[in-house]
């Protein structure tokens, strides 16, 4: 194939200089590779990968049998993802960071607030802050409040340990919890008690039980929590996001109750990180975000934080921390996950990525740190 026009050429040169990407900050590396190749096939490096160093971003092409045409196309595709994280959040990014039901939940959590006692937030232990949803801070900053780091059996116990005395410090209560394996639930009834004065001594049930309320963004591990809190199924408890959809009072021993609330987001993320690590945890649906994004962004923090982990897990060598490509590439080729003409299939790479991680198989990681 020819090389584009040379219009096309000079539209994609305007673009470069209009977004300050010059040649001297990409990093450019040729794989052997034949798009649609035929005899061509694994004898000619015609993919192009491209990495701009001041941003990080990386690409990687392989649309045509010429080299060439690959490093224009590759620099087109560089151009588009660059300019798309420098874009301010649209309103169709918005209505899918906040769905109907989630605006609907804010609504009924703010009613409810002035007959609720204490509120449980649950956090996810991999990514405290990022899991901790500021409009929970904003509605309930005057009630009392217990902060619960869940699957702790998931996240890094150093790790933990530090965000338990970071939280300690704000003066908020912080315990850690398992909850599907019970661990650390037993701990909330007696909290619970103690944040609370003593009810008003009374045979009306409406003034001398102790109501909490347990809020928290999806798939962090609520409606376990209720069940083991009730003694009883009570919930749906799933490994996905969006399972709640409604709120609930449920009776619990001891004179309290509690309210269960869909989990809820906020309407953007001013750090596109956060939106990361909540989709790499599955507290996002999976198709919101880009997982090609996700799945460099997971492997650049694991070959960084944890490169044995990833060596043990997938039987592969990190010769060249920086080269993520050829470490997605190398897993895939260890796994056998590859399509018709041998190329690797990077979108099951990102899929066991994302499987292993929240199924813990890559170990206890956790995805941010007090420190950071």
């Amino acid at each position: 194939m020819s090389l584009p026009s040379e219009k096309k050429q000079n539209e994609l040169k305007a673009r470069l200089a209009k977004l300050n990407i010059k040649d001297s900050d990409l990093t450019e590396k040729f794989i052997l590779g034949s798009g649609k190749g035929g005899q061509k096939q694994n004898k000619t490096a015609s993919c192009v990968q491209l990495k701009h160093e001041p941003t990080g971003t990386v690409v990687k092409c392989q649309k045509e049998r010429s080299r060439e045409s690959n490093r224009f196309f590759a620099r087109r595709l560089l151009c588009d993802k660059i300019e798309e994280a420098n874009k301010p959040a649209t309103n169709q990014k918005l209505i899918q960071w906040f769905p109907g039901h989630m605006a609907k939940a804010r609504r009924q959590i703010e009613e409810k607030l002035p007959k609720i006692d204490v509120i449980i937030e649950i956090l996810d232990a991999r990514a405290p802050l990022s899991s901790r949803n500021p409009i929970i801070d904003e509605l309930a900053k005057d009630k009392a409040r217990i902060l619960l780091l869940n699957k702790i059996d998931l996240a890094d116990p150093t790790t933990t340990l530090a965000w338990q005395q970071y939280f300690k410090k704000t003066g908020i209560t912080c315990i850690s919890t398992n909850v599907l394996d019970n661990k650390g639930v037993s701990q909330i009834h007696d909290i619970c008690k103690r944040l609370v004065p003593k009810k008003a001594e009374s045979n009306n049930i409406e003034f001398s039980e102790t109501r909490l309320m347990i809020v928290g963004i999806p798939n962090v591990g609520k409606s376990a929590l209720i069940n083991k809190l009730a003694k009883r199924k009570i919930t749906d408890v799933q490994d996905r996001p969006a399972v709640t959809k409604r709120q609930q009072w449920i009776s619990l021993d001891s004179n309290m109750a509690l309210l269960d609330t869909p989990g809820i987001l906020w309407p953007k993320f001013e750090d596109q990180d956060i939106g990361k690590r909540l989709a790499i945890c599955g507290s996002i649906k999976d198709h919101i975000l880009d997982s090609e994004d996700i799945a460099f962004w997971l492997i650049g923090f694991l070959v960084h934080n944890y490169p044995k982990t990833l060596m043990d897990r997938y039987k592969i060598n990190l010769d060249d921390k920086d080269d993520l490509v050829a470490v997605i590439e190398d897993i895939g080729s260890k796994r056998g996950y590859k399509i018709q003409g041998g190329h690797i299939d990077y979108e099951r790479v990102y899929d066991i990525l994302f499987q292993d991680f929240r199924k813990g198989k890559l170990g206890r990681i956790s995805l941010e740190s007090p420190e950071n």
